[in-house]
């Protein structure tokens, strides 16, 4: 079988005219997310729902849409295609505070998501301008604190999700030097399927969880990358 494996592989340079060219990559993203249950559930949160007569909002929590975080990736080119596969982590945090004002007493509520994704994909890349798609295997988290302390834990068990998207992005290419470029890559990714984020609004305290539905976690996003490796002369 490795045998077999390095034939191909021998093969495949010879097709290609052993322009193949392997690069790393490293970098930067930023998505938006509507997130229109959370933010629901937010909301309600900041209204007070579900407080004592002499409770109220002492800070309220901010709504959510952005995460983020780092990337890495690890491509292969044959001429103008390239073969990659890389990981992203994105995150963001939230925290609201409620208590008795006249005892100026606050309960803090703090929730924390978090998003890993592995991707395999595919890239056409030709002067300066290109496309991508791929599809992607994501695991994704809801956690909050516990008291007194800095350790994070699920809301409950059916708080940690698995699910694939799929992806598609534009690619706007920059050759710095013959072993350095830089890209950035807007996308939109599509989930498989929708997360269940009723354990939040029971964490929050603003009624029955299994009121809210669950959400379609669309990303339309923006990723930084620098690439370390030998960068063609198209």
């Amino acid at each position: 079988m490795r045998r077999n494996g390095m034939i191909l592989l021998l093969n495949l340079f010879l097709l290609t005219g052993l322009s193949a060219q392997i690069n790393s990559e490293v970098g930067y993203t930023v998505s938006y997310m509507s997130l229109n249950q959370t933010n629901s559930i937010i909301d309600l949160y900041n209204k007070g729902k579900g407080l004592g007569e002499n409770e109220s909002v002492l800070k309220p929590m901010a709504q959510m849409h952005i995460l983020q975080g780092f990337n890495l990736g690890l491509t292969y080119r044959i001429n103008v295609l390239k073969f990659g596969a890389f990981w992203n982590s994105l995150s963001a945090s939230r925290v609201g505070t409620t208590g008795n004002v006249k005892k100026d007493i606050g309960k803090e509520k703090n929730f924390y998501f978090n998003n890993n994704t592995f991707s395999f994909g595919t890239e056409f890349v030709i002067n300066h301008i290109g496309f991508g798609v791929s599809i992607d295997y994501n695991t994704a988290t809801l956690k909050t604190k516990l008291k007194n302390t800095s350790s994070k834990v699920l809301l409950s068990q059916n708080t940690k999700y698995k699910y694939y998207s799929d992806k598609l992005y534009l690619i706007f290419y920059l050759k710095a030097t013959d072993g350095f470029g830089i890209e950035l890559k807007p996308y939109v990714s599509f989930p498989w399927k929708r997360i269940d984020v009723s354990e939040l609004a029971n964490l929050l305290d603003v009624g029955d969880g299994s009121a809210f539905s669950s959400e379609k976690m669309i990303q339309f996003g923006l990723t930084f990358c620098i690439l370390n490796g030998f960068q063609p002369d198209f």
